[in-house]
């Protein structure tokens, strides 16, 4: 194994930092990015000359010692509207970071959350979940498709090529989403050796609550205003929202699941790389 550079103090702390919040937004990171800065300049220790380079020191030793790293991608992502009263909400392009696994071997799985797989049945759940949304988004895109031809009424919009222009101008990832209830009903649509094992509502209400509060779902950009879809004020363990979507986290550790499950590769977000 390649000689691995341990993590200096502050360093230290910002992995915790983003472990601790599992997705973290940019501007939040920073402002630690920032506080540890000031740590470091008075220790003397390593941190890097900007946020950037301190992620790409942390990714050099975590991939070679663990088998994780630190991706970044943009989202757009519902915010509070901060010139508007507290129940109204704007949409804005956000820059996530997360830590995912990139291998599957004992040490990487070890050292990532493993809630999701201490239970099978509750991981099948979540895995059918994400199976219904995209299947939502591909139904949701063709209907799309097919209400826009009907207007232009040029049969020549309904070549390839057309399609493949009016797709390359979607925005990325599914628009798609479900409520809180379709999901706690999917529980009945499990099949094989997870059938009828999640009978318990409030089990699966948490596994919904600890699926946003991680990262995996947050609240749906498309399901009406923010009132409307029950979005809470505070940022407590999740939002209350009644319609959940695809989070940033789901993007960044699943792509080649999603592709699998019927996302187009065009769909998926760029992911950005600190190495």
């Amino acid at each position: 194994m390649e000689n691995i550079r341990p993590l200096s103090s502050p360093q230290q702390r910002m992995l915790q930092y983003i472990l601790a919040r599992h997705v973290i937004a940019d501007h939040d990171l920073q402002y630690q990015w920032e506080q540890q800065r000031e740590v470091a300049q008075q220790m003397q220790e390593a941190l890097g000359r900007d946020l950037k380079e301190t992620l790409c020191l942390i990714n050099r030793s975590l991939i070679p010692a663990f088998g994780i790293e630190i991706r970044s991608m943009t989202m757009p992502t519902l915010v509070p509207d901060e010139d508007q009263p507290d129940d109204d909400w704007e949409m804005r392009d956000v820059l996530f970071h997360t830590i995912i696994n990139t291998k599957a071997d004992h040490v990487s799985t070890l050292f990532a959350n493993t809630t999701l797989s201490k239970n099978p049945h509750e991981f099948a759940l979540f895995r059918l979940i994400i199976e219904r949304i995209v299947e939502k988004n591909a139904e949701m895109i063709n209907e799309e498709e097919e209400q826009e031809s009907n207007d232009d009424g040029d049969e020549n919009n309904n070549n390839d090529g057309s399609r493949k222009r009016r797709r390359k101008n979607r925005r990325f990832g599914c628009q798609s989403f479900l409520s809180r209830i379709e999901m706690i009903n999917l529980r009945t649509e499990l099949t094989g050796v997870h059938a009828g094992k999640l009978v318990d509502i409030t089990q699966v209400e948490n596994l919904i609550h600890m699926l946003e509060a991680q990262g995996w779902l947050v609240p749906a950009a498309h399901a009406g205003g923010g009132s409307s879809s029950g979005r809470g004020k505070g940022r407590g363990k999740h939002s209350g929202a009644t319609h959940l979507q695809l989070g940033a986290r789901s993007y960044m550790e699943f792509p080649h699941f999603l592709t699998n499950a019927g996302l187009e590769k065009e769909l998926l977000p760029q992911f950005i790389i600190h190495h």
